[in-house]
């Protein structure tokens, strides 16, 4: 059994770093890929090293402390591979025969070790690509990026809104602005279904908490739809998002509107996944359209806007009330995007 070696940031896994690891299992019959990454990096290291590891299923992924973002970005030290030769000892992988690197310490890496060095584009010409470029301007540089790393890059907005107060409207305009891909509401499609089946009257419906998780599962799979659509067109100036209409925070205030039993469950599951951005329609400024037999009634608009609200303050997310005509909406949306690109930088060291 030969074991092979590649360690780095990943500080976005790009191109570069896939053709490295590829060469690396050609020589071995074990790879392992060693994430270094500091607490506060974003993207984090668990994220960048899952990523690895469903690009190179067979490897073994390793995360540890970046014991060298104390100097960045200035270039390592010398002792900084005496450094890395301890802490690769510590963890315990077994005899390293093979290393693979583009970088000048590789040598003496490798020397340490006990290992082979595998260079591998040192000068970049095979793949013209560092993760710098990438973090300098992600558009140029997105054709480099594996569909997973830009799945994880991708950001949700998710509108929320109760019945008949414009959510629908503002994810199709909000998506075609910022021009990506958005998500139909799942729960509209499940609820056609049954109102078929229980002749076409509302009142007969059975609600259980399988529909409610039926309607999630196939709300989450519409949301990789539209990422995996979104992913294929070049990110514009704020970079690569999805605009979700509706998402399992909403369906949680619809599981206790319809079951009137507790929503622990669901709830949990929503906060395993809130979206980056909330935006909350407001249901004053549009007129209840009583013509849809899906819809409770305007009644409970009122009600089920208050627990949305609630829902959105107890999450800890982010969120604005969208207010006023379409187009003042759409202004706010975009501001509103604006603003958490602005607040929330995408790559973060320390």
């Amino acid at each position: 059994m030969r074991s092979g070696l590649a360690v780095g940031k990943f500080w976005p896994p790009h191109a570069g770093h896939h053709h490295l690891v590829e060469r690396v299992a050609e020589r071995c019959d074990r790879t392992i890929i060693v994430v270094c990454a500091s607490a506060t990096q974003i993207p984090e290291g668990g994220s960048r090293a899952m990523w690895l590891q469903a690009v190179h299923p067979r490897a073994e992924v390793v995360v540890v402390d970046d014991l060298c973002a104390w100097h960045h970005p200035d270039p390592c030290l010398h002792a900084c591979t005496d450094v890395w030769v301890a802490r690769i000892g510590q963890l315990g992988l077994g005899k390293i025969d093979v290393v693979g690197t583009s970088e000048s310490y590789g040598d003496r890496f490798s020397t340490l070790l006990g290992a082979e060095h595998l260079s591998v584009d040192s000068k970049r010409t095979l793949i013209p690509v560092s993760s710098s470029e990438i973090r300098r301007d992600l558009k140029l540089y997105w054709s480099q990026l594996h569909r997973v790393v830009k799945t994880g890059l991708t950001r949700r907005v998710v509108i929320l809104g109760a019945e008949s107060t414009g959510t629908s409207t503002l994810a199709r305009d909000l998506a075609s602005k910022l021009g990506v891909a958005d998500t139909a509401e799942a729960g509209r499609t499940v609820s056609w279904e049954l109102f078929a089946r229980s002749e076409n009257d509302m009142s007969k419906i059975e609600w259980t908490e399988g529909v409610f998780w039926d309607i999630v599962n196939k709300q989450i799979a519409l949301e990789h739809h539209a990422i995996s659509e979104s992913i294929q067109s070049i990110p514009g100036r704020f970079g690569p998002w999805v605009v979700c209409d509706t998402d399992t925070l909403a369906t949680v205030a619809w599981w206790e509107r319809y079951l009137h039993a507790d929503s622990t469950s669901i709830l949990q599951f929503a906060s395993s996944r809130f979206a980056d951005l909330y935006l909350l329609t407001d249901p004053t400024d549009v007129i209840f359209d009583d013509s849809d037999p899906l819809r409770d009634g305007a009644l409970i608009r009122s009600s089920m806007h208050s627990r949305m609200m609630q829902l959105l303050e107890q999450s800890g997310r982010p969120w604005r009330l969208m207010t006023g005509s379409p187009s003042d909406r759409l202004a706010a949306a975009m501001e509103a995007i604006r603003g958490y690109e602005t607040s929330n930088p995408r790559w973060v060291h320390h």
